[in-house]
Formats: C-alpha cells, sequence, structure tokens
C-alpha cells in the first residue's frame, strides 16, 4: 500500500478535495514556523569533498563509429538471380514478387535475402509461381 505520511484517513483509500487540503494546511503549517526555519538556516554547512574521478583506465572504451548502412538493393552474389532481374523478366515489381513469395510454401534462402542459384530447383519454382496467373477475385453480388 502506499505510504502516506500525516493522514488519519487510514480506513479509506481514497480522499476527497476537502481532506487533501486540510493535510496540505496542516502539513505547512507544521513546517514552515520561523523557529524551523531559523533552524534550517544556522546549522552549520557539511564539508563536502571534490568529486573522485575514475581512473582513465577504468572508463569504458569508446564505440568504433559505425558506418550507416547502405540503403538500397542488396548485391547479389555472382551465379545467384535476384527479385530485380526476376521483376523485369515477368514485368512486375520486385515488392509484386515479395508478396507471392511470402504467401506461397517457397522458403526464403538464408543469407541472401530473396535470390536464388541459377539453376536451382528454387529458381524453378519461383518461375513457376510467378509464370502462373492469379487467380481473379469475383466481385461480391450485389443482393436484389
Amino acid at each position: 500500500m502506499f505510504n502516506r505520511p500525516f493522514t488519519n484517513f487510514e480506513d479509506s483509500d481514497r480522499m476527497d478535495s476537502f481532506q487533501i487540503q486540510s493535510l496540505a494546511e496542516e502539513y505547512f503549517d507544521n513546517h514552515t514556523s520561523e523557529d524551523n526555519i531559523m533552524a534550517t538556516l544556522k546549522k552549520e554547512p557539511t564539508k563536502t569533498t571534490a568529486p573522485v574521478k575514475a581512473p582513465a583506465s577504468a572508463s569504458k572504451p569508446k564505440a568504433e563509429s559505425k558506418e550507416p548502412k547502405a540503403k538500397g538493393p542488396r548485391a547479389i552474389p555472382e551465379g545467384y538471380i535476384g527479385l530485380e532481374t526476376l521483376a523485369a523478366e515477368f514485368k512486375t515489381t520486385a515488392v509484386a514478387i515479395r508478396r507471392k513469395l511470402r504467401n506461397s510454401d517457397i522458403t526464403r534462402p538464408e543469407g541472401s535475402g530473396w535470390s536464388f542459384k541459377d539453376g536451382s530447383k528454387d529458381l524453378a519454382a519461383v518461375r513457376k509461381l510467378l509464370a502462373a496467373p492469379e487467380p481473379k477475385k469475383e466481385a461480391p453480388k450485389k443482393a436484389a
């Protein structure tokens, strides 16, 4: 439960605005008397010490500045066919090909994005998928 100092309302979890205001006034009255203020001013200042600096060898090593990653198409390894090549071959976009590939049973090759080795079975399956005509979506029939 919450630690609520100076409350007389332990039975209730909530206080109305009048109760809050009366508690605030009571607290202010008890803690701002002239005696309290004068006692605070007369206190001896405590000795402060300069902050201790850590030795240079204990500091964290600075991270090497990383070059930002290059944006744009990935470099396709030699002997592989990428989506841009397939997009030009099938007169579509790489985005549309990716969408078809994600919705198909073809798994994405590891480490090379959506690029396939030239002459592989996966590339033949992709070409077969892209050559197949898209099923036409029928418009919903209007109720008469």
